[in-house]
């Protein structure tokens, strides 16, 4: 896997997680810092989203089992078939520290992303997690991913890494859903269409099915 060393400048990075919410951005890097990360709607290919990363510091959250086995943080996995959706921001030097530290399971990728080109500009309802719609002209760039090591111990073999042995952390799942609906629907149905359980075969959306919360709903974390 290519790891990057960790930028001089101002870097571009996707948020496909958790870090689709820019309240949850601003938990790391503070509320000025969020505020200027442009969030721009993206696409990358070659990439499957899945919860199989599992941090040592996550408690389980024992909303849908009894066994403490939700606690996976959403990750990627190279698959040159598949894709993802996810935001595309820029962080100064200082930000960037901070989120890699929060980030410190993963390894920094260099991917290119391209807009996602069904976006439309976002109603006011939906401009809440501060997502904009792409300038024009706008085109594929590269931009950093987090991607967990295959090789360490937090990230769970996906051969028969099941519903039985691995679910996702309810809080993570409720707040990265309703903040990729806040995006906008499009933007959430593509999310729920390519967002898998640690199997790599099972939608998390399909699994949960109306057990999942309104992703507009305004107690969502």
């Amino acid at each position: 896997m290519n790891h990057q060393p960790p930028p001089t400048g101002p870097a571009g990075i996707v948020g496909y997680g958790t870090l689709l919410s820019r309240a949850s951005l601003a938990r790391t890097v503070g509320e000025g810092a969020a505020r200027r990360a442009r969030f721009l709607p993206v696409r990358v290919r070659g990439y499957r989203r899945l919860f199989n990363l599992r941090p040592d510091h996550y408690e389980p959250s024992l909303h849908d089992s009894s066994e403490p086995i939700e606690a996976a943080a959403a990750n990627l996995e190279r698959r040159e078939e598949a894709h993802f959706n996810g935001v595309l921001f820029t962080l100064d030097p200082l930000a960037l520290d901070a989120l890699h530290q929060r980030e410190r399971y993963y390894d920094r990728v260099r991917v290119q992303v391209e807009p996602v080109p069904s976006w439309d500009s976002p109603s006011e309802e939906l401009e809440s997690n501060g997502a904009e719609a792409p300038p024009d002209g706008f085109l594929p760039t590269e931009a950093l991913i987090y991607v967990g090591r295959p090789d360490t111990p937090w990230v769970e073999p996906w051969l028969g890494a099941g519903p039985e042995r691995l679910l996702p952390l309810w809080r993570d799942i409720v707040l990265a859903r309703g903040a990729a609906y806040r995006i906008g629907p499009e933007f959430g149905e593509e999310y729920d269409a390519t967002t898998y359980l640690a199997d790599g075969s099972t939608l998390v959306a399909e699994w949960y099915g109306n057990a999942l919360p309104d992703p507009f709903d305004a107690t969502l974390p």
